[in-house]
């Protein structure tokens, strides 16, 4: 819809805002204009001329921007010290850890709400005591995750089971890096990848998995360009457009399509050849 292309810088700041982190931010835009797209614009045509269209529209982005945080990281919920201290320690830690806001930008946003009877000092200073003693906090990468109280029991240690694998495991791992190494070694341009040349490997699981992804995706060179730029060197989506000369929505319908694609290809494919 031409009203959501033409807010696109409004939304564009509203997610470097919420993810700090360019990639992270990149990944997030992408998520959240897949939603607004789906169901023939459901979500943009459920609008009803109540507030302003750029409003609305932000309320809705910003919903999608924490369903993208919380599928990406988990729902984190707060330990039990902090529900004991009250609804702001509560609204606090939800800023913190779970939105992953700044202590100062917590804090402006806080003090600017009618609810909240604490001073800006007060806020502050409990903030800095949630980030000392959850030091987590804004930085969880990978699936949910709970601050318990009993977190850190000496049993609970999740390097111990990382560090004493069972044996089935290490079946597993050995499957899980050579998926890795072939996807790699077809993904990334060779510089990058590290990975040896098909014909020097002796792992013939290894080179036959290559050749099968390898005839599966077809990957041409600006594509393995696009992913070896952002995933390896770290470049966001937005300034790989400008080097590629397309616009935003050009780039990130094209880095879309090119991540459907290779999901599409590659389901079942590791499982028949590991």
């Amino acid at each position: 819809m031409k009203e959501v292309y033409d807010n696109y810088e409004f939304l564009r700041r509203l997610t470097e805002k919420r993810f700090s982190d360019m990639i992270l931010a990149d990944e997030a835009y992408s998520y959240a204009f897949d939603k607004l797209v789906q169901d023939d614009w459901r979500r943009v045509r459920a609008y009803k001329g109540k507030s302003s269209f750029r409003y609305y529209l932000g309320c809705v982005w910003c919903r999608l921007l924490e369903d993208f945080a919380i599928m990406k990281f988990g729902k984190i919920t707060p330990p039990q010290w902090v529900k004991k201290l009250g609804s702001e320690w509560e609204e606090l830690f939800k800023s913190l850890c779970r939105q992953r806001y700044s202590i100062d930008e917590t804090v402006e946003t806080m003090i600017g709400r009618d609810t909240c009877a604490w001073d800006a000092k007060m806020l502050e200073n409990a903030a800095r005591q949630i980030v000392a003693r959850i030091p987590n906090c804004g930085h969880k990468r990978g699936p949910a995750f709970s601050f318990d109280d009993d977190q850190h029991d000496g049993m609970a240690n999740p390097d111990f089971f990382a560090d004493h694998p069972a044996p089935d495991d290490i079946a597993i791992n050995k499957e899980r890096w050579i998926a890795l190494q072939a996807m790699a070694n077809v993904f990334f341009s060779p510089s990058a990848s590290n990975c040896p040349n098909e014909n020097e490997m002796d792992d013939g699981k290894l080179a036959a998995l290559i050749r099968a992804i390898r005839e599966r995706v077809r990957l041409n060179e600006e594509e393995q360009l696009m992913l070896t730029a952002h995933f390896i060197d770290g470049e966001p989506i937005s300034t790989l457009g400008r080097r590629l000369g397309r616009n935003q929505n050009q780039i990130h319908g094209q880095f879309r399509r090119l991540k459907e694609r290779i999901k599409t290809s590659l389901t079942g494919l590791l499982e028949a050849y590991l």
